[in-house]
């Protein structure tokens, strides 16, 4: 039986379709972006990975610790993709609702906001997806009608696709309903700047037409569309200075993450049939341009996973890039789509290596020496560190993990010795901590907070080990003091 969540998203489908207006872009496109301002240059920029609540768990501890130690404020920028950017929209979201709330507050050890978003991780899971494509297919009737008349333009959803981007707002948002209308992307930028939080970039897929990608339609580095408080586009659409009308946080991060259009998804079909695409169901933003032409935005990751690649075209002399990407076999397969990107940006890349020098090799995510990388990006005399914070775990120093980490450690042990490992690049749903996969999107209060627990490790790890903050000391740390710990 329908979950009363799924009949509320159905509801609220069929009157949006019918009442949203479409985006219109009130100035022409430029080919191509006449100048991309340098806010990073000199300075030390943050990438939070594509990964689903995988990522966003991990980059919300991330984001915990740097707050902790005083580095967050610090930065230039931060640049996300898919999943790593629903603590950035929840955040600033929040902020944006409560005008007394500050990132101290927010990203306390266990605060109201880390309560509720370990509270409400769970996000649909493949039975409620396989739902959501039939959802689709029994309101196909409605939508054919609804389109002629041109009142179904600004956001296009399946029922399942509504369902998830309410998840994320309600994972991420405490107690507020989605702010459907919500406040334009470019006030997002006051607010960051009242709370001390970076400049902000969410990158999703440009797509010609005003429906999703088919299978076996490529994409390219010249698709990548960036929302982002200093410019939005691609270089295909071309770059505005000016943010186009009705366009609001909320539609950013639900595009960036709207994985269910991908023309494949590994090694797997996407869960949206052509047939149906045709008709324009999927989740992301239709955008009618000045110049007559119609562009579909939809997930970032299937360009640029790491979220790297602003950061590196704005000129950040370091990039801490938080890899909590689906790489069970340890293939480092975002960074070499990366470099291939870069090349294709004029840019040159050095392989991965660790912090003593050392190539990266292909292997297993529970035995990692250090969770700590580095690759460089050159173009003439512009150069940028990028030193990686790549998730997995060091099983030979499981005693210096947070109690969480290891509690979740020691049960999943048992399955990954039963097989469940997660073999090879397909999406397994039997893949164990840390590394199931991306479209495995229920996670419990334990997961959540485990994966919570690892991204502080991981970034505590990185300020004790480069020159950023070195006084800080690799000690067992718990993210939850135990009297908070709930029962």
């Amino acid at each position: 039986m329908l979950r009363m969540g799924y009949l509320i998203a159905l509801v609220v489908l069929m009157v949006g379709c019918a009442n949203k207006p479409r985006i219109e872009n009130s100035l022409p496109a430029q080919a191509q972006p006449s100048s991309l301002p340098n806010e990073g240059q000199g300075s030390v920029c943050l990438a939070l990975s594509g990964g689903g609540i995988r990522s966003g768990s991990v980059s919300l501890g991330v984001l915990q610790e740097l707050q902790q130690q005083g580095v967050l404020g610090k930065l230039s920028m931060i640049s996300s993709v898919s999943g790593g950017g629903y603590p950035v929209y929840g955040l600033l979201e929040t902020a944006r609702l409560d005008e007394t709330a500050d990132l101290n507050g927010l990203l306390a050890n266990y605060s109201d906001f880390i309560r509720h978003a370990e509270k409400r991780a769970s996000f649909i899971t493949p039975t409620q997806a396989k739902l959501d494509v039939a959802t689709a297919a029994a309101i196909l009737a409605g939508y054919t009608l609804l389109r002629p008349l041109g009142s179904a333009d600004l956001i296009e959803f399946s029922g399942g696709s509504l369902a998830y981007s309410v998840s994320i707002h309600s994972t991420f948002v405490s107690g507020r309903p989605v702010d459907f209308d919500g406040s334009p992307l470019a006030n997002y930028q006051v607010v960051a700047n009242r709370v001390g939080f970076p400049s902000f970039v969410l990158l999703g897929s440009a797509h010609d037409g005003d429906r999703p990608p088919r299978s076996g339609e490529k994409y390219t580095v010249g698709n990548l569309f960036e929302f982002s408080p200093d410019s939005i586009g691609s270089d295909k659409v071309g770059y505005w200075k000016s943010y186009i009308k009705k366009l609001n946080l909320w539609n950013a991060v639900v595009a960036s993450g709207a994985a269910i259009d991908a023309p494949t998804i590994g090694e797997q079909k996407a869960l949206i049939p052509d047939w149906l695409k045709e008709w324009g169901f999927g989740l992301g933003i239709s955008i009618h341009l000045a110049d007559g032409r119609k562009i579909f935005i939809s997930d970032g990751g299937f360009i640029e996973n790491q979220g790297i690649v602003p950061l590196v075209r704005r000129n950040c002399r370091r990039i801490i890039a938080v890899d909590a990407s689906h790489d069970p076999n340890l293939s480092w397969e975002g960074w070499t789509q990366f470099a291939a990107n870069a090349k294709e940006l004029g840019w040159k890349t050095t392989e991965v290596v660790d912090l003593q020098g050392q190539p990266v090799v292909k292997g297993n995510p529970w035995e990692m020496a250090s969770h700590i990388y580095r690759v460089d990006a050159f173009k003439g005399d512009q150069k940028s560190e990028i030193f990686i914070l790549k998730l997995g775990i060091g099983r030979s120093g499981i005693e210096r993990y947070p109690e969480s980490v290891k509690a979740f450690w020691a049960d999943d042990l048992k399955k990954y010795h039963a097989g469940a490992r997660c073999e090879g690049e397909s999406l397994n749903l039997n893949c164990t901590f840390p590394q199931q996969a991306t479209v495995q999107q229920s996670f419990t209060r334990s997961e959540f907070r485990a994966y919570r627990c690892l991204g502080r490790f991981m970034a505590r790890e990185y300020l004790s080990t480069t020159s950023e903050l070195p006084s800080v000391a690799m000690l067992p740390m718990d993210c939850i003091p135990a009297e908070l710990t709930p029962r």
